[in-house]
């Protein structure tokens, strides 16, 4: 559903058919900076809000933070919150992430992302935990073998060490 501003002064009629008075905006209120009037969350297919709030946060994050919030299907959240995350590379999002799976998964992105190989103390299965810190150990952080506790990487470290 798209809109067409009508200009200052002048009494137009809406180029929009089948718009009811109470569904047309009123003359005073702005339309959205993309000229297209917000429709709610929730008659929008999923893809679409993400993609909606993923093309706000490349160049707002606050507001793209602000219209995560405002998602109410927790999936739809979870994936909102992850995208905010990689694109500000801020582990806080994924703090607010519902599904655990999902939230480690977002703890190693982020860490990734933001070659910050503490953010991979945050992600609680021990698998994708060790395998966060060894993407940092093969790029040459070997200290952080000492936190290794599965035996797999653990032995990768060892070799890796020698």
């Amino acid at each position: 559903l798209r809109r067409t501003p009508v200009e200052p002064g002048t009494e137009g009629e809406s180029e929009s058919e089948g718009v009811s008075e109470s569904e047309s905006e009123s003359e005073n209120d702005p339309l959205p900076e993309n000229d297209q009037p917000t429709i709610p969350y929730g008659e929008k297919p999923s893809w679409e809000i993400l993609r909606e709030i993923h093309d706000t946060a490349l160049v707002d994050p606050e507001r793209a933070e602000s219209m995560c919030d405002d998602v109410e299907k927790t999936e739809t959240k979870d994936s909102c919150l992850l995208d905010l995350a990689q694109i500000s590379k801020d582990k806080s999002n994924c703090n607010q992430i519902n599904n655990d799976n999902d939230k480690d998964g977002c703890f190693a992105s982020v860490a990734e992302l933001s070659k910050d190989s503490s953010i991979c103390a945050d992600i609680d299965y021990t698998d994708l935990r060790d395998s966060c810190y060894m993407d940092f150990i093969l790029n040459g952080d070997y200290a952080l073998c000492d936190k290794i506790v599965t035996d797999y990487y653990q032995n990768a470290c060892k070799i890796l060490r020698s």
